[in-house]
């Protein structure tokens, strides 16, 4: 608080009482019993408007600030698996489910508003660094120090005329209390072009969805979910006017936004990824390797899948947007035919050969379960714009 009497215009209110208490809560690390005790102590001193407590110093906080987290609550509609926003009928036209006790209500989630949040973030952070197109930088001084320095980035550069933006998502399962069984999913995004140093700090974080629990979201479940995101997203892409922050003014730009890669474990990406688990066959979100099933140990009955790649076998195939299409095709047409065969009665010579059929499917599938949603997107492959793990893929995959 600035006590001077050139730039003090008003008198201390009980909102500057609960900032302050906020400021040295967080800066010293302070209890909320500690915070009990300044505020008692306040009181004691007759500070006029002093919260009382802890309680009074959030309440305080929130009646003088409004959230930018512009809540959407939306349904997974049991029907069509597709995202709805009423609970009791889906909203699309191709469906005609209603709700009918004694069935429960289909399971819910929330998305937030992506482009209000990013123009928060803009119009209060001074660590934004655009990026300008290197031409032809020598490799002997190249220095890869950050994501705007790579090969992708740049490529985005030259095939974009306007000023841009760059997204990171982020998702995974947090368990809210220790030793629990359930968890929530939240959907995060940090912008590329913040300083590395800050652009993870809570106040240019972006919550894109959250998915409430408390069991992990099935993968229908999180391609409903997903969908709600990428039609915001969507929209950066076509671009927007924000208020930015340039020094001591504010000056209004035009920025496309992108989403460029994810960052999440493997367990995770294989959900949003649309692919098998990782342990499992063709479970690899960078290639197509199949694997094949050894003995966890010598004597053991447990088995597990390895990967292992050598020389003198053909490589196999990348992952990649290209790819991706082609399989879904194959996958759709393989559903089919599945489809019409089991549409009339099997006997058990027929039952063989459609399983038999469903094995060879799969070989042909390489592990697509269905589109990966960040499909649509312009500048998001499905293969490399899926960041390493290097917790499963190095420290527990190969040491």
């Amino acid at each position: 608080i600035n006590s001077s009497n050139a730039s003090s215009t008003r008198s201390i209110e009980n909102f500057d009482l609960a900032a302050a208490l906020v400021s040295l809560k967080t800066r010293h690390s302070l209890s909320a019993v500690c915070i009990n005790d300044l505020c008692s102590l306040l009181c004691l001193l007759n500070v006029h408007d002093a919260p009382r407590s802890w309680f009074h110093v959030k309440k305080a906080l929130n009646k003088s600030f409004g959230s930018t987290l512009d809540r959407t609550i939306w349904f997974v509609c049991p029907s069509c698996k597709k995202a709805s926003d009423n609970a009791f009928s889906c909203s699309s036209v191709r469906c005609d489910w209603c709700f009918a006790p004694p069935a429960s209500l289909p399971t819910y989630f929330y998305t937030f508003n992506i482009h209000e949040q990013l123009n928060s973030i803009l119009a209060i952070t001074t660590d934004v660094h655009l990026s300008q197109c290197s031409n032809g930088t020598s490799p002997l001084n190249f220095q890869m120090r950050d994501i705007i320095d790579g090969d992708q980035y740049q490529k985005l550069l030259h095939e974009q005329s306007d000023d841009i933006l760059t997204l990171t998502m982020s998702t995974d399962g947090i368990q809210p209390f220790n030793c629990s069984e359930k968890s929530i999913w939240p959907v995060t995004f940090v912008t590329n072009e913040v300083k590395r140093k800050k652009r993870f700090c809570f106040q240019n974080l972006i919550l894109g969805g959250m998915w409430p629990g408390p069991v992990k979201p099935k993968r229908f479940d999180m391609s409903a979910f997903l969908e709600t995101i990428i039609v915001q997203l969507k929209e950066l892409e076509k671009g927007y006017h924000f208020k930015c922050r340039l020094s001591a003014e504010y000056v209004t730009r035009f920025f496309e936004v992108f989403l460029i890669c994810a960052c999440m474990d493997k367990p995770a990406q294989a959900l949003v990824q649309n692919l098998p688990e990782p342990t499992a066959k063709f479970g690899c979100g960078r290639c197509e390797i199949h694997g094949y099933t050894v003995r966890s140990s010598v004597g053991s009955d447990h088995c597990i899948n390895c990967f292992p790649i050598k020389k003198s076998a053909i490589q196999p195939n990348l992952r990649s947007n290209d790819r991706h299409d082609h399989l879904v095709m194959i996958k759709e047409k393989n559903d089919a035919d599945i489809a019409k065969i089991t549409s009339r009665r099997l006997g058990r010579i027929a039952k063989r050969q459609l399983k038999q059929k469903i094995a060879e499917n799969k070989q042909s599938e390489y592990g697509i379960l269905g589109p990966c949603i960040l499909r649509q997107l312009k500048y998001f492959d499905v293969g490399f714009s899926f960041l390493s793990d290097n917790l499963h893929n190095v420290y527990h995959g190969v040491f």
